[in-house]
């Protein structure tokens, strides 16, 4: 897994076909969508899912991804966690 500064270094040159863009940012938590880099196509959400006490990542109805994709959007969720707790809030997008 590739560490760095914030999730969205991590991951928002790695990935050639999605990009990760902030939605909402809560006191703790953030909203992120998932986009397709060419069309910029919503393909699901990324959002705290309290009862689990950890990010999920819910697709549209439809949605097709591929190994690759996921394994991105599985890191993303997971160095989203690791800097949320590293710095005690969610991170917030200029």
């Amino acid at each position: 897994m590739i560490e760095k500064s914030h999730p969205v270094e991590t991951l928002a040159d790695y990935n050639k076909y999605i990009v990760f863009e902030q939605v909402a940012a809560k006191a703790k938590t953030s909203v992120w969508q998932v986009v397709n880099r060419k069309s910029r196509f919503g393909l699901g959400l990324i959002e705290w899912y309290p009862q689990w006490r950890q990010y999920t990542f819910s697709p549209v109805e439809g949605g097709t991804f591929n190994d690759e994709c996921m394994v991105d959007i599985a890191n993303f969720m997971t160095n989203l966690r690791h800097w949320e707790r590293e710095h005690g809030e969610a991170y917030h997008e200029d």
